[in-house]
């Protein structure tokens, strides 16, 4: 089998201390714009923890041969798969794009603007 550049993507994440500190604040932006790209992703439970994910949108895998059998079925039903990732694009523009995560941001950014200012310490 021929595999193109872009099929899809994966992300092995592991629950380890060493790999949490390494990469666990920038993992949830790969899958994001991962998706937002369009590419089917495979990913353990940990790169999509705290985001609105569900089986629709991606296909999780806790083990090496999890995993490997989500990037087959992808490279297998490649119109499955992009239907998959269709809908994980529409979440992405529902949810994650910077006018919709702004607008949630306005009120607080409100609040910071209103509160008084310090000026030279005093």
């Amino acid at each position: 089998m021929r595999v193109r550049t872009g099929s899809a993507f994966s992300l092995p994440v592991r629950s380890t201390a060493y790999d949490r500190i390494l990469i666990d604040g920038g993992t949830k932006y790969k899958v994001l714009e991962a998706l937002a790209a369009g590419a089917p992703v495979v990913c353990t439970p940990l790169a999509t923890e705290g985001l609105n994910l569900v089986d629709e949108h991606i296909l999780i895998g806790e083990s090496d041969v999890e995993l490997a059998d989500g990037i087959s079925w992808v490279l297998r039903n490649r119109d499955r798969a992009a239907s998959m990732s269709r809908r994980a694009r529409i979440l992405i523009e529902e949810q994650y794009v910077w006018d919709v995560i702004l607008t949630k941001l306005e009120p607080w950014l409100d609040r910071i603007a209103a509160l008084p200012r310090i000026v030279d310490g005093r």
